[in-house]
Parts: structure tokens; C-alpha cells; sequence
């Protein structure tokens, strides 16, 4: 007799400074019900299609139920948590018998309710199915772990790699640990060490010398800790809330003190190594402007994190575009910018007509204001684009009305959706060729490195306001529990 075993996702990053994530901000990304789930992520670069990977090879009735995933951004408004959790508990429950439950979650969303949201789907998920069926869940690197996390889940598998590319590989980590249950093969269980400690974004980068691949290395070595599953998770840095900080998550095979042993070993390390790990390098932007325009040849990467859309920000600082036009470059720059408004006056203008208006500073008003701009409007079109870098592989993103907007030599693109800028595809999907221009702005801290690997000649990181800033000790921090690092640097902590 066949296994019968649920799969589903729901993903959202939030940042508590942020304006609300609503139902169409999922729809933006991707919002999939039942059978569209598999034509939908089977063959991208998911952990859905990591669970179809494992499942689909063995005696499973897979019954897909909800895929969806919202650009990062603020809290998840309560009618859209509501809608998502009510659709998978009401399908759950009319599964007459159930083995076992594969879910995608990111970790660090956050609901107009609940401060751990996703805690929150899987204690509606438990009260459906009971404690009995095992849940095996993936968790982005950035997730939040909290202990109501690891008492609702069965296992927990986390990314291990940022820029995230291994989407696949950790939905196939947790479908075969699912297997193993299922078949009594293996009993994992799981513990895990939290740390009062928050690591910079920009220092999340898994491939790049330094102390954070060190710290890496030193986890996954299979030779010195041989346990079933392990996740070092380095936690989403903009979340005003309790519990707040990086964890350590070790799954070993009938032993939790194997589990706890390898958990607080690696913690150890990784708090013996704080300093290194939030120590940024940022520059300003107009020297990085002037640096990259020197460089004989283009495109140099500029990265706006304060901005950061796959960081929660909107999107909409015009701190970047304001230096551009102060230096007025010689050579072709590409900027993005996230303004509705701006957009529909370019749609009443008209392609080829001018524009005079303020834009961006929409959302951001505590940390940049508008400023006002004359160019040419070159396009104005409903846009979108289809990932071609290995993290998202696959997935569309649609970007809403969009305007090209051309200011002598920086060509501006204005979405009215806020838009992951980690791909090339996305400059593409209004006609601009990134090998084409000498400096190219990003809003993000990691995903660039891959969706520009094999075509930026160079990037800086630019020391920006904003609401996804690196500069995490500065932020207006309420509700965070103390002391943690780094706004405590003599604390002390030990396990």
C-alpha cells in the first residue's frame, strides 16, 4: 500500500519596518493550488521539486495542496495569513489517511498576529493532523528558529547556501528524511542552539573566502560530525522582534545527544568568531560611482542593500539614482526604482514624451525623501521575467506597469510592483542588455553573486539609508530581547 504524503509551501520573508505584504504580493511571485503546483515548480529550482524528486521515485501518493511565495517584504497582512492557512488546514483535513507532510516555510514571516508566523502554520497544521504524522519542513537560511519552531516540526532542513542556489537539494534533503521515517529506517531527532547574535546580510556569502565560510567548513564536515541533517541559520536581520537571532539546528538519528552535542559545538565557533562576522565594508555612494566609472570596462555592480528587496525594503530609495545624476556619468548606468504613482504619470504621458516629477520615497519616508527628475519616457509596458540564475530557476516575477525613463546616460527603470533585481532578466525584461552598461545598481545583499556570477567585472556595496541596512546596532530597535550582539559588544554568553 502506497504512502500518502502532503507537500505544500508557503514563503515569506518579513521586515518589520516594511508596509504590509498582501494577497497579491503572493500573487506577484506565485500563488499555485493543488495540480498547477507540479506544472507550476516541478521542474524549477525549488524544494518543491526537490520533494517530487524523492517522492515521485517511490510508493507515494504525493498530494499537492498550496505553493506560494511572496517577495520579501512587511508583515503578512491577517486576511491573506487567514486565507493561506485556512486553504491548507480545510484540504488537510479532508485527507482521509495521511502519513506524513512536506512543507516549504521561509522561517522569518511575520503576521499582523503573530510574531512567528510560521510557528503559526504548523500549530494550525498539528491541530489538524495531530502530533502523530511526522512534518518535515525546509526553512530558507535566513529563517528565525524559534523553540515553538522545533517542537511543532518533526525535522527542520535549511538552506546552505547564500546566494541561496539550493533550493532542490534541501527539498530532497527533507523528503528523504521523511522517507526514512516513514519506512522506519531512521528516528531523527532534533535539537538546536540559538545565539543572541545578529550577522549583516553582506556577510552571508557561503562561496567567498572569510570567516563565514570558515565557520561553514567547519559545520558540514561530515567527517567530524556525523549526524543525519544539519542547518546553520544566520537569521533575517530586520525583524523587531522577540527571540530574534542566528541557531544552529542538528537532526541526528535516535540521539538527541548526539544532536545537542554537534549543535552547541558549532555555536561555539560561530560565537567565537562574532566579531569577524559583523564587521561590514560598505562604501558611499558617489565614491563607488566615481570608482566604477574609472574602470576600464563595465558592468560594475553596485549594490544599494539598504535597500534591498529580497531583504524586505520596498525598493524605493532614490539615494543611488539622486548620486548618478549629481555626477552625471559619461558612460551608461541602469538604476531601478519602485513607484506606482511615477508609473501612471509616464502612462498618461505617453512613450517619447518627457516627464518632470518626484519620484520614489514612497514608502521610505523615515529614511529618504523623493527627488524630482526630467527624462524621456522610452517605454511603458506590464512587465515581468523569468529567473535564469540558479537560485529561483525557473520561477516569474511579475513587476507590474512599468516605465523606462532615459536621463541622458542612466536609464531608469520604475516598477509598481517591488521586484527582485538579482537577475539580469530583470533589466532585460524592458529591453536593457546589462553587458551594455558601465555601472549597474542592484537592491540586494547576496543574490547578485549569482545571478550576475559570470557577468559583473566588479561590485561595490554601498553604505545607504534604508530599512534593510547593514548597519543593524543603529536601526530603531524596540522590541528585540537584550543583551544581543551586536548592540551589546561586552556581553556575555555561553552555553
Amino acid at each position: 500500500m502506497p504512502y500518502t504524503v502532503a507537500i505544500a509551501e508557503i514563503k515569506q520573508e518579513s521586515n518589520t519596518s516594511a508596509p504590509p505584504t498582501t494577497l497579491k504580493d503572493f500573487e506577484d511571485f506565485h500563488l499555485f493550488f493543488d495540480d498547477e503546483i507540479k506544472i507550476g515548480l516541478g521542474s524549477s529550482n525549488s524544494e518543491i521539486a526537490g520533494f517530487l524528486d524523492i517522492l515521485e521515485k517511490q510508493d507515494v501518493n504525493v498530494i499537492p495542496i498550496i505553493a506560494t511565495f511572496a517577495v520579501s517584504g512587511g508583515p503578512v497582512d491577517q486576511e491573506t495569513f487567514e486565507y493561506l492557512t485556512r486553504y491548507l488546514t480545510e484540504k488537510l483535513s479532508k485527507i482521509a489517511k495521511l502519513d506524513g507532510i512536506l512543507i516549504a516555510l521561509h522561517g522569518a514571516l511575520v503576521s499582523e498576529n503573530f510574531q512567528d508566523g510560521d510557528s503559526e502554520i504548523l500549530r494550525q497544521v498539528r491541530t489538524v493532523v495531530g502530533n502523530e504524522v511526522p512534518i518535515c519542513v525546509t526553512m530558507d537560511l535566513h529563517a528565525n528558529i524559534t523553540k515553538s519552531k522545533v517542537a511543532l516540526a518533526t525535522t527542520i532542513s535549511g538552506f546552505h547556501t547564500c546566494p541561496h542556489v539550493d533550493l532542490m537539494e534541501t527539498g530532497v534533503r527533507a523528503a528523504q528524511l521523511l522517507m526514512g521515517i516513514l519506512k522506519n529506517e531512521t528516528v531523527p531527532l532534533m535539537e538546536f542552539v540559538k545565539l543572541p547574535l545578529v550577522i549583516p546580510a553582506t556577510n552571508h556569502i557561503d562561496f567567498q573566502p572569510g570567516t563565514y565560510k570558515d565557520v561553514l567548513d567547519s559545520a558540514f564536515s561530515k567527517e567530524i560530525y556525523p549526524v543525519l541533517d544539519l542547518s546553520v541559520f544566520t537569521v533575517q536581520p530586520w525583524l523587531d522582534i522577540e527571540e530574534v537571532g542566528c541557531s544552529v539546528v542538528v537532526i541526528a538519528d535516535n540521539s538527541k545527544h548526539d544532536a545537542i552535542k554537534t549543535a552547541k559545538l558549532i555555536a561555539e565557533n560561530i560565537w567565537s568568531k562574532r566579531e569577524l562576522l559583523t564587521s561590514t565594508k560598505l562604501m558611499e555612494p558617489h565614491e563607488a560611482i566615481e570608482l566604477a566609472l574609472k574602470q576600464e570596462e563595465g558592468p560594475i555592480i553596485l549594490s544599494d542593500v539598504a535597500d534591498g528587496t529580497m531583504a524586505g525594503s520596498p525598493g524605493d530609495s532614490p539615494v543611488v539614482l539622486k548620486a548618478l545624476l549629481e555626477i552625471k556619468p559619461g558612460k551608461t548606468a541602469f538604476v531601478s526604482i519602485c513607484d506606482p504613482e511615477f508609473v501612471q504619470k509616464a502612462a498618461k504621458l505617453g512613450i517619447g514624451n518627457f516627464i518632470t516629477s518626484e519620484v520614489g520615497g514612497t514608502w521610505g519616508k523615515l529614511f529618504y525623501e523623493a527627488i524630482e527628475i526630467n527624462g524621456q519616457i522610452i517605454s511603458v509596458e506590464d512587465a515581468e521575467f523569468t529567473f535564469g540564475q540558479k537560485s529561483y530557476l525557473g520561477m516569474k516575477m511579475k513587476m507590474g506597469m512599468t516605465a523606462l525613463v532615459k536621463i541622458e546616460n542612466v536609464y531608469l527603470v520604475v516598477t509598481s510592483n517591488p521586484t527582485t533585481t538579482t537577475d539580469p532578466a530583470y533589466y532585460a525584461s524592458v529591453g536593457l542588455d546589462v553587458l551594455n552598461a558601465q555601472i549597474v545598481v542592484v537592491k540586494t545583499h547576496a543574490g547578485f553573486r549569482d545571478g550576475y556570477r559570470d557577468v559583473a567585472k566588479d561590485f561595490y556595496l554601498l553604505d545607504t539609508p534604508g530599512m534593510s541596512s547593514d548597519d543593524i546596532a543603529h536601526l530603531p530597535y524596540k522590541n528585540i530581547e537584550r543583551p544581543k550582539y551586536p548592540w551589546d559588544r561586552s556581553m556575555v554568553w555561553g552555553i
